[in-house]
């Protein structure tokens, strides 16, 4: 029988989680999840390959007492192990009141916020410990909100630079592992407390779930990989129905679009208003009813949708935003609205294992010598047009239009110009002169700073 080192040592190369040489900073709680991860992580280092091995815990200002006993315990247990440790201090009650966010939400986007940052810092991969057992509890959460598919498919194996190693164990097995290797970790108070959605499926759902079916973590999790798949197909479909049904100057052809299953036409109306917000299914819906009977109706963000019966149109009321113009570099970003972008610089090869993970990042970057002069960012200008890739040269207002961004958000949608014009609309890829080619060397990624997280759990 495998042993638990073993297991994840050909878990992780059957999912290529790290190439040669590679670098990794694990995400440390000091609960047993990341105390086994870590201690894997180590005493597999060289048949990984692993060139450096560091951990960061963040301390979220918020179990005082306990969370100075939690930090204070990683950096002896990195120190028992000889690695470097890094240790941040955050705020979470006092951002959360900042930002309106729930202290859940916002200590999670500083995590995250500070594991990039430090793992750009050191060149390295991010690793998180979670588990089988967090897999089963993110699905059924997502059930419990009424998910669609891409809810039921659990939480990736990787996303850019994050991995998951021990996404295959079970939190019994992490456990077992941290008693057969005499590994102290400790024990977040705040887990027992069944306020928190998440805690009441881990101790009182899933709980009642093995007694149906003993693995029923793993069934849950095969049924993710499964779902997957499917999910995979459906989106390939719906941007084929896009594609084939776009017609310049009118909107999306209703008699195409009719012709796919309803299944697919969901996916294309929730590609055509993102990223309009407080979008929910009946909007949806009220969009299929539209296809079919015509008629216009209003949708949030400021969006209209109507149909003559021979197309399907949505465009966004115009309401001018707050100009902006800033010089960018790769140490200077800037921020709208306190959302951060910033430039991002891959070696191609790098760059081609990011698209591997999402080949959404593809409408995000450009060829790094093709630039001229100085990179700056601003607002669109009246008259504003490019050439993006693989398409007609098209002015930004009808660009905006076909894709129904509301007026809110097409007013600050970065454009990054340089000095021959412009280098990128946000979201919609980059002009045809800058394009990335088989001569490309050097990949700049213009994102959100969260970005590269987005995928997370």
């Amino acid at each position: 029988m495998e042993t638990i080192k073993e297991r994840t040592l050909q878990f992780i190369r059957e999912k290529n989680l790290f190439a040669k040489n590679e670098s990794v900073l694990v995400a440390l709680s000091g609960g047993a999840d990341s105390v086994s991860l870590l201690h894997l992580l180590c005493s597999l280092k060289e048949e990984i390959g692993l060139q450096t091995i560091s951990a960061i815990h963040i301390h979220h200002g918020i179990r005082k007492e306990e969370a100075d006993r939690d930090a204070q315990f990683c950096k002896v247990f990195c120190e028992t192990l000889q690695i470097p440790f890094y240790l941040v201090k955050v705020d979470v009650p006092k951002e959360a009141k900042k930002t309106h966010q729930t202290e859940e939400e916002t200590g999670r986007r500083l995590r995250y916020e500070h594991f990039q940052e430090k793992a750009k810092e050191l060149s390295a991969k991010i690793a998180t410990a979670h588990t089988l057992s967090d897999n089963a509890e993110t699905i059924l959460l997502h059930v419990t909100r009424g998910t669609g598919l891409n809810g039921l498919t659990g939480i990736p194996v990787a996303s850019h630079l994050i991995v998951r190693p021990i996404l295959f164990l079970t939190r019994k097995e992490v456990e077992q592992y941290c008693e057969e290797n005499n590994l102290d970790y400790v024990l977040d108070s705040t887990n027992q407390d069944i306020t928190y959605s998440r805690n009441r499926i881990r101790q009182q759902v899933i709980p009642q779930l093995k007694v149906i079916n003993p693995q029923v973590e793993e069934a849950l999790s095969r049924m993710g990989c499964l779902l997957k798949e499917d999910e995979e197909v459906f989106s390939q479909l719906a941007k084929k129905a896009m594609e084939e049904s776009f017609v310049e100057g009118k909107g999306y052809a209703t008699n195409v679009l009719k012709e796919y299953p309803k299944a697919v036409r969901m996916r294309v109306y929730r590609a055509l208003l993102y990223p309009a917000i407080n979008v929910e299914k009946k909007h949806y819906d009220s969009l299929d009813q539209l296809l079919f009977e015509g008629g216009y109706f209003n949708l949030p963000s400021n969006v209209i949708a109507r149909s003559d019966g021979e197309y399907l149109e949505l465009y966004a009321i115009e309401k001018e935003y707050p100009a902006f113009s800033y010089e960018i570099t790769k140490e200077n970003p800037f921020f709208i609205d306190s959302v951060e972008y910033g430039l991002f610089s891959y070696s191609k090869k790098d760059f081609e294992k990011l698209l591997k993970v999402n080949n959404l990042f593809f409408n995000y970057c450009f060829d790094c010598d093709r630039i001229k002069g100085s990179l700056n960012v601003r607002q669109r200008l009246p008259g504003d047009s490019y050439h993006p890739v693989g398409r007609n040269t098209k002015t930004l207002k009808k660009l905006f239009n076909e894709t129904s961004i509301s007026s809110h958000e097409r007013s600050r949608i970065p454009v990054l110009t340089d000095e021959e014009g412009i280098v990128m609309v946000y979201g919609f890829g980059c002009d045809e002169r800058v394009k990335i080619t088989e001569d490309t060397k050097q990949v700049i990624v213009f994102a959100k700073k969260n970005l590269l997280d987005s995928l997370e759990e």
